[in-house]
């Protein structure tokens, strides 16, 4: 198949429907020689900050000169932004060459008259093929929406799990409760595998902690990000490492004394164990700046620092200048993204309760005393009633869309009679370019215009404004 034909193939594939667990994408990657059993996985899941985590772990392995695969979903602004290598899209002739070879496995499970894959069954393991064919030293691999029963949980020994921020979202699917929520998302740790948490509420805590010790499974809690100080869309702290390591030293000041304890390659009497643990921790505060808008970043990065400490603990090298400049020269899209100057104009993935809270901090922290202008398009399955009870009192005028070409969007007409709850000064526009020239005419060359809600409709949004810019 060309690239083309490998498209078609995908989406005719939504028309099969699925079958809830993990027969399907078990029977596939055993056609495909279970190749997900050879990569080192880093394995992340969560309600919110997968992309910003996943995306902090990639740079600072890059940094380290590591060969990084990366699948996230779903995609903002490139259906091939799914499948990266160091950070660079899949090409159209080999998302066509590996997408052959998974459709010559389907076509014999459906000679064998089994179930048939989902299309992001497929897309699963159109990314463990291609990472497993292109020798990645290490795969970071992001659940889709839950954990225990999602189609990237086949990894049988992920080198670290990874649980980032828990709250509520997908209930009709995982669970009404946080905890049962929690569960679904804690089904990824695996016996005797590290695990790592962001900071969480008391009742994702307690439950990751319960699927850790099942487990045997060593769990590390974050720290909190410290000295945070907001400036210029830029991010500063400090943090402090749970894990000590005496090796996450700076290239040009390295101890060969320390280097070699740590390869337990040095004579007992040459070296001073006061010297040793004043090296540890000098060398596991790490100086933090991003240019990663949003506060929920101060979760985000400590997530993604312990992770590469646990890699670092199982053989990775890695500097701390590579932590401390992965940090800094991480970009995402899509989060918080300023996409134009004047006015100023931001889009942004968040669309559920957890993500509303921490967009309330940043809207708070970086725009006080500026016009705030909201175009918000949502997805019907989503609590959108609470992202608006959070954010709605903050806008000085809301517009609400429709996004386009999805058959889980809720009509921007629906949308405008919950924000009339929250915020008397809204409006409909029925065209996204509409609301662009609406949005901007609200604004003023002084305010903000801030487009959030559903990550499918964000990209049209960023070719509108991108348009106009000439």
């Amino acid at each position: 198949m060309n690239y083309e034909e490998s498209r078609k193939y995908i989406q005719d594939a939504s028309s099969r429907g699925s079958v809830l667990g993990l027969d399907n994408i078990v029977n596939l990657m055993n056609k495909l020689g279970n190749v997900q059993d050879s990569l080192k996985v880093v394995h992340i899941a969560g309600t919110n900050g997968k992309g910003s985590t996943s995306a902090y772990i990639t740079q600072i392995l890059i940094e380290a000169g590591y060969t990084v695969g990366r699948y996230t979903s779903p995609a903002v602004f490139d259906y091939m932004e799914m499948f990266t290598i160091n950070n660079i899209n899949i090409s159209e002739d080999e998302y066509a060459v590996n997408m052959t070879t998974i459709k010559k496995a389907i076509d014999e499970m459906e000679a064998e008259q089994m179930t048939l894959p989902t299309p992001f069954e497929i897309e699963t393991a159109l990314a463990y093929l291609y990472f497993y064919r292109n020798k990645c030293d290490i795969a970071i691999i992001e659940t889709g929406m839950g954990g225990r029963l999602d189609a990237t949980n086949i990894v049988k020994s992920p080198l670290v799990s990874v649980l980032t921020s828990i709250s509520k979202d997908h209930s009709r699917f995982l669970g009404e409760t946080l905890e049962e929520i929690a569960f679904n998302k804690a089904g990824i740790i695996k016996k005797n595998c590290p695990v790592v948490s962001a900071i969480q509420c008391d009742e994702a805590s307690k439950v990751i902690k319960e699927e850790a010790i099942k487990n045997n499974s060593k769990l590390i809690e974050c720290n909190k990000l410290q000295n945070v100080r907001f400036n210029n869309d830029k991010t500063y702290g400090k943090y402090v490492g749970s894990i000590a390591f005496d090796n996450i030293l700076d290239k040009d000041n390295t101890d060969e004394k320390v280097l070699n304890k740590t390869n337990r390659k040095y004579d007992e009497n040459e070296i001073n164990e006061d010297e040793i643990n004043a090296n540890e921790i000098k060398n596991n505060e790490f100086n933090i700046e991003t240019s990663m808008l949003g506060t929920f970043q101060v979760h985000n990065i400590p997530t993604a620092i312990e992770t590469v400490l646990v890699l670092k603990s199982e053989g990775f090298f890695i500097y701390k200048e590579n932590i401390e400049n992965g940090i800094k020269n991480t970009a995402i899209c899509g989060r918080c993204e300023r996409i134009n100057d004047t006015p100023a104009i931001y889009i942004d993935g968040g669309h559920n309760p957890g993500a509303a809270l921490n967009l309330k901090n940043t809207l708070e922290m970086y725009f006080t005393n500026r016009k705030l202008v909201y175009i918000i398009g949502v997805l019907a399955d989503k609590d959108y009633d609470t992202v608006l009870s959070v954010t709605g009192g903050l806008a000085n005028h809301i517009i609400t869309v429709t996004p386009p070409d999805n058959a889980r969007a809720l009509d921007g007409r629906e949308l405008l009679k919950t924000v009339l709850k929250y915020n008397a000064s809204a409006e409909y526009a029925d065209d996204l370019e509409k609301a662009v020239n609406r949005g901007i005419e609200c604004a003023g060359d002084d305010g903000v215009l801030f487009v959030f809600g559903s990550l499918s409709y964000l990209g049209r949004i960023k070719k509108i404004v991108r348009s106009k810019k000439g």
